[in-house]
């Protein structure tokens, strides 16, 4: 018998993109991002890995203004 087993997992992707501070940097990063087809993505299944906070101590971003920017 065949079973179809789900598997879900996490990658890091990065990306990359020029802007003038750190929310509009995620906001076109997510623009990039949710562009881009694959297969295997579930709808919303994203997040903004916490270690943006480790790589820009010095600046901050409101999450629900970018999510609702895009």
């Amino acid at each position: 018998m065949k079973y179809d087993i789900p598997i879900t997992y996490q990658c890091l992707q990065t990306v990359s993109v020029e802007a003038d501070n750190l929310e509009q940097a995620v906001i076109l990063a997510l623009k990039q991002f949710l562009s881009e087809p694959d297969e295997n993505y579930l709808c919303d299944s994203f997040e903004i890995d916490s270690i943006i906070e480790d790589s820009y101590p010095l600046e901050d971003y409101n999450y629900t203004r970018v999510w609702n920017s895009i």
